[in-house]
Order: structure tokens, then C-alpha cells, then sequence
């Protein structure tokens, strides 16, 4: 008896009664609820209370089916001639119904509305508000608010969109709908447009769906130009109502606003099917399509009465096909989990008005680790949040500070949940915060990085506190984390990547530098892993030395470093770039400037004479005789005594890793293939520093030696490697950070007291960072002033 959020239904029967598909058998407790109908005929065989999947206590009434029978609960209802004059509850006064009329405009279209589009002039608003509120006609998108209140606005209502662009993975309930009962939802949407008075009606669907929209085109008469055919790129969640106005019609519902603040409704397509089969057909909602898909051994689509039990739904199916498995009514990013390890022979629920789709998936265990700061959730966020900072502020129990960060425009889409590779719980931290339900961690208030152990408590509510762990063994829906579907991108995999991309860099320095280079870098990467490991033992932190983090910070680290360095300096730096940069400020994400410049910083100003030279590449000096290296001969104005080629394939003097370009640009490109760095922030830098070295020359305006600044140090390794590293994310303003850092870092090439410039410009623009991330904001969806005025539509559409 409750089929929407926030409302229920009282019973209108008893045990034992016999009632008829259509029958109204629950009347809205509240007058802002919709009733319930009867979507088969048969016996009440008992009346129970359980839970919803909200949650919420309902009473459920268990019909044994008979045999079927037509019924149109506005010719057939009982006492309902007696209500002609009855007046609606959304209707100002003196507004009134005639249902003799309504049964008149039934008899008159209730078959043709399926076969063509209907002349609608007979029909009025209050008559189509009427039925959408005694059909129950609910949204039936997945939000299930009911459809009578969103159409019984006063305010002007320019543009209807029906939506149609069904992105939620798995599911294809609207796609077929589109297909199979296309006329219902042409008239359907005519009738919802005309409620509102509104000028035009677009039917929106993604271009992945050709067939849908083709259909639709060919229904549609050549001089009929109310209602358009859209077509919308095909992305997720395209489907939001939010980014379906800002893609159709450039325009953004404003912060704490609404569509038709905008003068624009969007329903479902499925809604405008229901709203035909209601007003014209005569017909309550009793039935919906639902998509069965997943681990299942049929997957299909099924038009089923409302209430039909999810067993004998996926028994149609052939039943699952995995006993590790999760039941998701909905889609696997924004729908509810009601069920885990189901054996498909027990009862765990029904199809209400909202559910489009059950969905069957593995269930596998992902333990989140720490944040790395990738900004993966910033670049998909539809909205333009930074999902990262408010999980942090939450963490912290910071609200005003998520108010700030705009937590409030979630839409709890799920893509910073799917691309996050530390597997963290985003999209659900941030809608506890914008439900007002804040960590709780005992006496310390602090966030170990355990989250089996985080609790949470609710503003103004002195219920028993419950930790994440216990309610996810309970399987409580309400707390049960989605998304359900993840990428394959982990953060192991994407530091495994780095060192793959590496490994041709120390190759190279094997082969120009002898297997000395070989045991710098084994020994760097072991003296961090180790660090790291006893550090988080000691302090009984989550161990993440098996992230391979620690690993790449002491490989990068023996990159930057000459052959000739001491193993005993090469083990200091690592203690310090993994202890005193990393750890000390909350381990990896957390840390504010790359930790494996910073142990080369350390070498350089407390043991400078261990960095100080540099081997010559033994295919050029079989003694290995040291060398200065480039850069003091262009920091000097003398002629470089090295070719173009040398320094391009690093046949010169320097650090292992900076001298081959060639290798590095190998590996730069692999990790640019995998989508793990940002070309444009790495040329940025380089040119930038490149063109400011230039500029300003060592014997005066554009003197300096392009060659031998680019190919000369350690600027590739920098821009390629220790640019891009994690410490810092926006959405947009990595090329602002390369152009800093490259302007920093040619200013020190030319004025500074080390010819290389290179390590002390990323680390200062590191240290920037914070400013310039405030200074270069994304844009979050809805904090404009005013929507943007209607103009054209900017994708591609097809009218009739």
C-alpha cells in the first residue's frame, strides 16, 4: 500500500473479498498521495505488514488470482455516477469535474489512442488532472513522485521533454516501450503538454537507440510539429532530468530549484504511456514494464501487474546463475539492493510502480583504500563537483564547509563511485551529507581509514547509532552502498602502470650507466616499501604498501638521482620522502608536494656534494669520468658539445632517468594511452619553461638555447613524471598548474643558483597548488544566477 515516497495507502478491503484488475483497493492517506488499484482480479487472501524497500512499514494486501476480466475503473467503479459534481484537491474553487464527461472521452478514444494520434480539444485540463490523480499515476522513471502534483502547477510551462534516454546500464524497459507502444506515448505526451498549456513537447532519446527514434519519427504526421524527436548523445546519466534540460535546451535549473522554475516538466516515457492508457483508455496504473537482466539465465523485458513477487519474476527468467549475487531493483548505479547471496527460492519482494528494472550481478568484495587524489570523480561529475573534497569535509563532519563545496547538487548519479580507483564510497558519503547524517568516531574524531569501523548518526534523531559493517550484514537497503558496478581501474593497477611505463627509462640507464643504476633503484623502491610498511605497523594504520604507491615514489626517486650517488644517501632520501613528506601528513593523497622531489631536495641541501656531478654514459667514456652536465654549459652561454640526437636518445651526463627523451616519451605515451596523466599540463610546463629560459637568455632578450633547455635536464622527467603526480587535482585547472610551474621553473633556470630549476618549480607550484585551485574553479551545475535563456536546440533532432 505505499507505492511512493513519503505516502501510503489505508485498505479499502478486507480478507476474503473478491476484487477486479482496476479496482481501487487503497485510498492515499494524505491528499498529496495517489491510490492503489487492483492489477488482477481474485480473492484478498491476506492482509500483512512488512517493509518496503525505503524501509518504511506498509501494510500488503496478497491477491489469489482468478480469472481476468476488462475493467475500466471509471465505467464500472461503483457509486462513481454519483460523483459528478465532486471537486479535485489541487483545484481552486469552483473548479469542477464532470466523469460523465471523463466516460465519454473513455468510450470515444479508448482504442484509437493506440493506433493514431487523437484529436485532444475536447479534453480539459481539470479532466486530466482528475484522472492522473484517481489512476495513480506515479513518475515512472524510478522517482515515483506522484503526477498529479507536478502537472497541478500554476506556474507557465513552455517546453515538455519526455524522456527517453534511458543511460542506466542493463536496463531496455523504455527502449522497448518506445518501440512496442510508441502512439500510447505520442498521445500520452500531447495530453501532459496540454495540461501545463505547454508550447512544445520534445521526446528525447539517445542515439544509441536509432531504431526507437525512427519509430517514433514514422508515427508522427509530417504537418504535426507540437511534438518533436530528439536525439541526445549517448552518456551517462543523460537521463537525469537536470542534464537532459541542460543538453536539449542549454538551460540550467538553478541551485535549490526546479525544472518548471524554468518553465519546463519532464516525465518518463513510461509516464506518458500510463497518463494515454489513463485518461483515454480508462485505465489505472496496474501494470508496468520491468527489465530482468544480469546473471539471470533469460533476461528480457516483462509487462507485469504491480506487486508481482521478484521470485516469480526471475523464475521466468530461469533464475539467477551465480549464488554470490546481489538483487538491484533498478539499475546497478542508482538502484537499491534488497538482496545478497539470493538462492532464488525465497520471497525478498515485489515490483512497486517505480521499479523499472531487476537487476542481477556478482557480488565481489572491494575494500577502500585511501584517496589518491586522482580527480577522476571531479573530471565525470555531471554536476561539476569535486566529489573527493566533499567526502573529505564529510569525513571531518565539516557541514559548513560541504555547503560550500555545493554537496547539496549531488544528483547521486554514481560516476565518482564507478571511477574511483581506491573504491571508495563517494556518491554515498555525499548523500548522507545532504540528508543531514554525519561520521561518528568515538572520543578522537578522527578518520583511521578503516571504513568498516565508521558510524554515523542523523541530525536530531536519538536512534541507536549503526556502523556501516552492521548494516551491510543486516542487508538494509537503506544503507547498502551503490553503485554496484565499478571499472576494472584499481589503484595497484594504476601505479602498476607507472612502473611498467617506467621500465623502459631504467633499461636505458642500465644501458647507459651500468647496473649500478639497477641497484639504486632496487634499493630506493625497497627502503620505501619498507618505510612505509613499518610506519603504518607501528601506528596500526591500514596497510597500503601492497598499492605499490611506496614503490613508484623510489623508483622516481633513484630516476632523479646521478649513478654516482652513495646507496647510503639513496636510503636516506627515501626514508624522508616516504616518512616526513608522505606519511607525516596522512599518507598517499594527502601529501601536498611530490615526496620523491623532495628527497632529491634533501640530497641537494643537506649532502649536496652526493648530487653534485654526474657520469659520463659509458658508449662515451669507458672510465665513466664525471662531467657537468648540459645545462651548466647553456646556464653559461658556451656551446653545447653534445648533437641534437645525443641528448634526444641520452648519450650525455645526468641523472638515470632524465637523459634518454626518448624512453621517457615512450612511457609517457603509455600512461597518456591508458588515460592515466594530463598531456596538456605536461606540454604546458615544458613549453612554458622552455619559452621563458628562451626569452630571457643568458646574453639578453631571446638568447637561450631552445635544444639544450628541453633536451639538456631534467625537464621532460619532470613534466612527464613529476608534474602529473597525484598531490594536486581539479577538474580544469591542471594546464593553469603547468603554466605556473613552468614559469617558475625557467625563471630559475635563468636566475636561480641551480642550472636545472626543475625540482624547485613543480615543488613550489606544488606548495600553490590550494590557491590556484580556488582561483580556477569548475563551474557547478546550477550556481549560475538566472537559467540561461532558451535558445536552440543544440543536438541533433528531427520533427514531423
Amino acid at each position: 500500500m505505499r507505492q511512493t515516497k513519503g505516502s501510503g495507502c489505508c485498505l479499502l478491503v478486507k480478507e476474503g473479498d473478491r476484487v477486479q484488475v482496476g479496482q481501487k483497493i487503497g485510498e492515499p492517506d494524505t491528499p498529496a498521495g495517489v491510490p492503489v488499484h487492483a492489477s488482477i482480479s481474485g480473492i484478498i487472501e491476506k492482509i500483512e505488514m512488512c517493509r518496503d524497500r525505503d524501509g518504511n512499514a506498509a501494510e500488503v494486501c496478497v491477491i489469489r488470482r482468478e480469472q481476468e476480466e476488462p475493467f475500466y475503473f471509471r465505467e464500472k467503479e461503483e457509486g462513481l455516477s454519483e460523483k459528478n459534481n465532486s471537486k479535485h484537491p489541487e483545484l481552486e474553487e469552483g473548479q469542477e469535474i464532470q466523469v460523465r464527461e471523463i466516460d465519454r472521452i473513455v468510450k470515444k478514444y479508448q482504442w484509437d489512442y493506440r493506433k493514431r494520434l487523437v484529436d485532444l480539444g475536447g479534453i480539459s485540463r481539470d479532466e486530466i488532472l482528475y484522472c492522473l490523480k484517481d489512476g495513480g499515476i506515479v513518475g515512472m522513471g524510478g522517482a515515483g513522485f506522484p503526477a498529479f502534483r507536478k502537472y497541478a502547477t500554476e506556474r507557465r510551462v513552455h517546453t515538455l521533454l519526455v524522456n527517453g534516454a534511458e543511460c542506466e546500464p542493463y536496463l531496455t524497459c523504455d527502449h522497448r516501450l518506445m518501440l512496442e507502444h510508441g502512439m500510447e506515448i505520442l498521445n500520452g505526451a500531447r495530453l501532459l503538454a496540454r495540461c501545463v498549456s505547454a508550447g512544445k513537447a520534445f521526446i528525447c532519446i539517445e542515439a544509441n537507440k536509432p531504431d526507437a527514434a525512427a519509430h517514433l519519427k514514422k508515427l508522427l504526421r509530417e504537418d504535426f510539429s507540437q511534438v518533436e524527436v530528439v536525439t541526445v548523445p549517448a552518456r551517462y546519466p543523460q537521463g537525469g532530468e537536470r542534464q537532459l534540460i541542460q543538453t536539449v535546451l542549454g538551460m540550467e535549473v538553478p541551485e535549490g530549484g526546479l525544472p518548471v522554475d524554468l518553465g519546463v516538466i519532464v516525465s518518463n516515457v513510461a509516464t506518458a504511456k500510463a497518463a494515454a492508457d489513463c485518461v483515454l483508455g480508462g485505465k489505472p496504473l496496474t501494470h508496468r514494464c520491468v527489465t530482468v537482466s544480469g546473471l539471470v539465465g533469460e533476461p528480457g523485458n516483462f509487462m507485469v501487474p504491480v506487486g508481482t513477487s521478484l521470485k516469480a519474476l526471475v523464475g521466468l527468467c530461469q533464475g539467477v546463475l551465480t549464488e554470490k549475487n546481489r538483487v538491484i531493483l533498478g539499475g546497478p548505479m542508482t538502484g537499491s539492493c534488497v538482496a545478497q547471496d539470493w538462492d532464488g527460492r525465497t520471497e525478498i519482494g515485489t515490483v512497486d510502480k517505480r521499479v523499472s528494472g531487476v537487476t542481477i550481478l556478482g557480488r565481489r568484495e572491494e575494500k577502500a583504500s585511501p584517496c589518491i587524489r586522482c580527480g577522476g570523480c571531479a573530471r565525470v561529475c555531471p554536476a561539476g563537483l569535486s566529489p573527493f573534497q566533499i567526502e573529505f569535509a564529510w569525513l571531518k563532519g565539516d557541514k559548513e564547509q560541504c555547503e560550500k563545496l555545493h554537496a547539496n547538487q549531488c544528483i547521486v548519479c554514481g560516476s565518482c563511485s564507478y571511477i574511483c580507483p581506491a573504491k571508495r564510497e563517494l556518491a554515498y558519503h555525499i548523500s548522507m551529507a545532504r540528508r543531514g547524517e554525519w561520521p561518528v568516531y568515538g572520543k578522537t574524531k578522527t578518520f583511521t581509514g578503516n571504513e568498516e569501523d565508521l558510524q554515523y548518526e542523523k541530525e536530531n534523531d536519538d536512534s541507536r547509532i549503526i556502523s556501516k559493517k552492521e548494516a551491510d550484514e543486516a542487508g538494509n537497503s537503506v544503507y547498502s552502498p551503490g553503485p554496484y558496478l565499478r571499472s576494472g581501474n584499481s589503484t595497484r593497477k594504476i601505479m602498476g602502470h607507472v612502473l611498467i611505463s617506467l621500465f623502459p627509462v631504467l633499461v636505458g640507464s642500465i644501458y647507459f650507466f651500468g647496473l649500478r643504476s639497477l641497484l639504486l633503484t632496487v634499493v630506493a623502491a625497497a627502503v620505501c616499501m619498507l618505510s612505509e610498511l613499518l610506519w603504518q605497523a607501528v601506528r596500526r594504520e591500514q596497510i597500503t604498501v601492497l598499492d605499490l604507491s611506496a614503490a613508484v615514489t623510489g623508483v622516481l626517486l633513484a630516476l632523479n638521482l646521478p649513478a654516482s650517488t652513495p646507496v647510503w644517501a639513496v636510503c636516506a632520501a627515501s626514508v624522508f620522502a616516504i616518512i616526513f613528506v608522505k606519511q607525516f601528513f596522512g599518507g598517499i593523497g594527502n601529501n601536498f608536494v611530490n615526496p620523491a622531489l623532495m628527497g632529491r631536495l634533501l640530497l641537494m641541501n643537506v649532502w649536496p656534494g652526493t648530487v653534485a656531478t654526474s657520469p659520463l654514459p659509458r658508449t662515451l667514456a669507458a672510465d665513466g669520468i664525471s662531467s657537468a652536465t648540459v645545462l651548466a654549459s647553456v646556464r653559461s652561454g658556451a656551446p653545447v658539445s653534445y648533437s641534437f640526437w645525443q641528448m634526444f636518445v641520452g648519450e650525455i651526463p645526468g641523472a638515470l632517468g632524465e637523459t634518454s627523451k626518448l624512453l621517457l616519451l615512450i612511457g609517457f605515451l603509455y600512461l597518456c594511452w591508458k588515460g592515466l596523466v594530463n598531456m596538456g599540463a605536461a606540454f604546458a610546463y615544458i613549453g612554458t619553461a622552455v619559452l621563458v629560459a628562451f626569452v630571457l637568455g643568458p646574453e639578453g632578450l631571446f638568447t637561450g638555447d631552445i635544444p639544450g633547455n628541453l633536451l639538456g635536464g631534467s625537464l621532460v622527467l619532470g613534466g612527464f613524471y613529476m608534474l602529473t603526480d597525484y598531490s594536486f587535482a581539479t577538474k580544469s585547472g591542471y594546464l593553469l598548474f603547468g603554466v605556473v610551474a613552468g614559469l617558475i621553473t625557467g625563471l630559475l633556470r635563468v636566475y636561480g643558483r641551480y642550472p636545472e630549476g626543475v625540482c624547485y618549480g613543480i615543488l613550489i607550484a606544488n606548495c600553490l597548488g590550494g590557491l590556484m585551485a580556488k582561483l580556477y574553479r569548475s563551474h557547478v551545475y546550477g550556481t549560475r544566477a538566472k537559467g540561461t535563456e532558451m535558445g536552440k536546440i543544440k543536438n541533433t533532432r528531427a520533427s514531423a
